[in-house]
């Protein structure tokens, strides 16, 4: 008796290239590879925040009505929701908020386009001068590879931007399958504040 298997949806089958097959090796080095898999010793990070030593992260991006802030500068942010609760609006909003600070953004679009992107940020008041100058827009028609890679990262280097959004992240992973097998899937959308990989080796200036 055999019995058949129905991958998950956007998962080649068995036997076709899989996403995870340029997974970097661990080394046979005989050292402490794959310690890092290991729980944390916590004691030194519960007292230092019990006595005040340790600071606590706070989000400084993206100020609500009230001042409240959103976004962690530095850190990977989601903006989880479904199809038209605001999820761009809301990644938009920050975008504009940054820039009419001083700072540069870059907006890496798989969803919409330049001018539907750029209407939102005039329809939120955004003036025109301060998003040529400093709203960067990438609107990739292809999986991020090292040579796309290299490309994102010099646009990085050069502005420094405060706020890097993906959107969306769901839509670069289902890019990164399709670009290995035919299957299709679909995700929700999501913001992200830093590039995805093979850029997360870079150092970070947040």
């Amino acid at each position: 008796m055999t019995a058949d298997y129905f991958p998950p949806d956007g998962l080649p089958p068995f036997g076709e290239p899989s996403p995870w097959d340029d997974v970097a090796p661990e080394p046979d080095d005989g050292s402490t590879a794959g310690t890092s898999w290991e729980p944390v010793d916590l004691a030194a990070v519960i007292a230092g925040l019990v006595d005040g030593t340790l600071e606590r992260h706070a989000p400084t991006i993206g100020a609500r009505d009230d001042g409240a802030c959103l976004i962690y500068a530095g850190k990977v942010n989601g903006i989880a929701g479904s199809s038209g609760s605001g999820k761009t609006w809301t990644a938009l909003a920050a975008c504009a908020q940054e820039m009419n600070a001083g700072p540069h953004v870059v907006y890496i679009d798989l969803e919409d386009d330049a001018v539907g992107v750029v209407a939102r940020l005039l329809d939120m008041g955004t003036a025109p001068d301060v998003i040529a100058a400093r709203f960067h827009y990438v609107r990739p028609g292809e999986a991020l590879g090292l040579l796309g890679a290299e490309r994102l990262w010099a646009v990085l280097d050069r502005h420094r931007p405060s706020l890097v959004v993906i959107d969306s992240t769901g839509e670069s992973m289902a890019r990164r399958v399709r670009s290995r097998t035919t299957t299709t899937t679909r995700h929700a959308g999501s913001a992200s504040c830093r590039p995805p990989s093979p850029l997360s080796g870079r150092p970070s200036w947040s």
